[in-house]
């Protein structure tokens, strides 16, 4: 790369424009060994110190970088002679010894006062060797007969696009507190991060029962949405009821409420799903939910011409990766659910709040769900039917 030559006044030194050894690239000192070479060829031994002034170094320079090329035949340098690093390998290996001894939850406190240098030192060497940070998470272990299930599960619907599907389950909705508020400093930030509870080990939770299919043209996917509750009669006057009012109040699910809710959701199917002739319905095999005997006579005893033929079938046991509602339905929905709720905890706001995300909830988010199920079931059979897949390539840094 040719730069104009700048002459400077005899009677002025050439001042550096960079640190010495310059930080020329490897075209830049191309360019500069060959001037040199050339001169050199031509008898003008001289030239060292006009080529330092034309490309604004020192000339000590100019005669490193001609005999890197010349010594080593490159033009890298080497690592220079300075502050010596902080960890060193005996360091590493205490690093290492101390994150193995304790399954590698060590906080970095901890690692800075074994190791014998800071936090962010340990921390910045950490994230150069590209150590994985992660949360530990709980997953369901699975013995060989539930492997074998899944993948005999896995092979059988490997090509399935999930069409005229309906994925059924429960799940428990609550107030959870948020890390990332945005407060302006003109507000009360103490104010607006503090939820007031009776107990932060009890808050209120409600449980609801819901039905989702992939969307088309003519359904949109969230077929039924169903709290698990019962109607009571209250017995005397209270500051919440008066005596003789009806309200809900929640409880655990049976065999006999899901049998209950089973055909609403039957009910659900045979209005939003006509066009298919025929819909499986998916659950897990919890005791609950062995009522499908109970639920075939319902649906043979109810059935019409025009009605979809309606099968039902149970997901293998430990997987309800294997379940859009788990598999992420219910991780996407509950951000619309917090959004809805608010400051408030109290189980109908809680109720109310599952509801009106039911109505605003984008189903676009159901096609990507049950795409992601269809690529599971590959998964699980290249994996040999573990649930230690990578289900989304990790970026690399």
């Amino acid at each position: 790369m040719d730069r104009e030559a700048t002459t400077p006044p005899p009677s002025r030194r050439v001042k550096s424009r960079r640190k010495p050894g310059g930080n020329f690239t490897e075209d830049e000192s191309a360019v500069i060994w060959h001037e040199y070479k050339t001169a050199k060829a031509t008898g003008r031994r001289g030239d060292v110190k006009a080529l330092a002034a034309k490309w604004g170094c020192n000339r000590s320079t100019i005669r490193d970088i001609v005999r890197r090329r010349d010594d080593r035949g490159t033009f890298k340098r080497m690592p220079a002679p300075g502050r010596p690093t902080v960890m060193t390998p005996r360091k590493v290996a205490r690093l290492r010894n101390e994150l193995e001894r304790n399954h590698y939850d060590v906080p970095f406190r901890r690692l800075a006062e074994v190791v014998g240098a800071s936090k962010a030192t340990v921390h910045q060497y950490m994230v150069k060797n590209d150590y994985a940070m992660r949360r530990s998470r709980f997953v369901p272990g699975l013995s060989s007969v539930q492997l074998k299930k899944r993948r005999d599960f896995a092979k059988k619907h490997r090509r399935n696009r999930w069409v005229g599907h309906v994925d059924v389950d429960e799940k428990y909705f609550k107030k959870t507190t948020r890390s990332s508020l945005k407060v302006p400093p003109d507000v009360d930030a103490r104010a607006v991060t503090r939820i007031p509870v009776h107990h932060k080990s009890h808050l209120p939770q409600v449980m609801f029962l819901t039905a989702i299919a992939r969307p088309d043209d003519r359904c949109n996917g969230l077929l039924s949405l169903e709290r698990v509750a019962e109607v009571y009669t209250a017995q005397r006057s209270s500051k919440n009821h008066k005596r003789g009012d009806q309200y809900l109040k929640d409880c655990t699910m049976t065999q006999a409420r899901f049998l209950r809710m089973m055909k609403q959701v039957v009910g659900q199917i045979r209005r939003k799903m006509k066009r298919h002739k025929f819909v499986t319905v998916q659950m897990d095999n919890a005791t609950p939910h062995k009522v499908l005997d109970a639920l075939e006579r319902h649906v043979s005893r109810t059935h019409m011409p025009h009605f979809p033929r309606i099968s039902f079938m149970f997901q293998p046991a430990q997987s309800p990766d294997m379940n859009a509602n788990n598999l992420g339905f219910y991780k996407s929905f509950d951000a619309v659910v917090q959004r809805e709720l608010g400051p408030r905890v109290s189980a109908d706001a809680v109720a109310a709040a599952v509801r009106r995300a039911w109505k605003v909830y984008d189903t676009d988010n159901l096609t990507a769900i049950f795409d992601t199920k269809e690529r599971v079931m590959s998964l699980v059979l290249s994996s040999g039917g573990r649930n230690d897949y990578e289900l989304h390539a990790r970026k690399q840094r």
